[in-house]
């Protein structure tokens, strides 16, 4: 019983102790603007000391020197030019070459001959009923046109010139020749040609110049003797002559190819 008693008063007395030392202690406040040196004196502290960046930053540091660039030096080493050495010319071709598509030749053909166009003997349009043949996509089984230059087209271009060449020139010759679609000027064979290398090649040749058309004159003069021998008339001759230099300038690649 006194044991119980004795503890109770040390604990009394502990507790006493304590709450005196937490009252001794003063506790800052947010309007202290003054700070304890080591000495027991106080020094102001300002807003701007507050402030103030660490000094770990180069600025607020005066030990941390800043060191000025090196002046830059040229460090490639001169040399003289020297003369490239010669090299044998070397033609690349950027692609093959191709034709115009069948869209193409299906509009060109009657807008170049008055409305006259590839038919059959029930008047069907070939370029329709040979569109796959010619390389048209029928984005079934194909989904891409097929414009280069196959036998196979070229042979169809042959059947194609044929067939539209033999009803052009009997066309033409009911025409004034200055309204004629093909052989316009026909009387003046070079002035014809000149202009059937113009609109269906886009091959401008002078009128004192025939290198261009040569080659379609020797085959004018040469049907022309071929079909005279055959014992036709000079009117049926002429038109035969004219019917192959038209096979022969839709035939020609400076008329399909690009």
């Amino acid at each position: 019983m006194r044991q119980n008693k004795w503890l109770c008063s040390f604990a009394l007395v502990a507790a006493l102790s304590m709450f005196a030392a937490c009252d001794s202690v003063e506790t800052p406040t947010d309007t202290d603007t003054s700070n304890t040196s080591k000495t027991g004196t106080t020094t102001p502290v300002s807003i701007e000391d507050n402030e103030k960046k660490p000094s770990f930053f180069p600025y607020n540091n005066p030990s941390v020197k800043e060191v000025p660039p090196k002046p830059f030096t040229n460090h490639w080493t001169p040399a003289t030019a020297q003369k490239p050495k010669k090299a044998p010319l070397q033609v690349f071709l950027s692609r093959t070459a191709r034709r115009m598509s069948l869209d193409k030749l299906k509009a060109f053909i009657p807008y170049l001959f008055g409305g006259i166009t590839w038919t059959d003997s029930r008047n069907r349009n070939m370029f329709d009923q040979l569109s796959l043949t010619l390389g048209k996509a029928d984005y079934i089984e194909v989904t891409k046109n097929n414009n280069e230059v196959t036998k196979l087209f070229m042979k169809l271009m042959d059947d194609m010139a044929t067939n539209v060449c033999k009803k052009v020139i009997p066309a033409d010759a009911k025409k004034a020749e200055s309204a004629r679609d093909f052989a316009r000027f026909g009387s003046d064979v070079n002035k014809a040609l000149r202009f059937i290398r113009l609109k269906f090649h886009g091959v401008f040749v002078a009128s004192n110049s025939t290198a261009e058309i040569q080659q379609l004159r020797d085959l004018y003069n040469k049907v022309l003797a071929a079909a005279k021998k055959k014992g036709l008339n000079t009117a049926q001759a002429t038109d035969k002559a004219w019917e192959l230099v038209c096979i022969a300038t839709i035939t020609s690649p400076e008329f399909f190819i690009y």
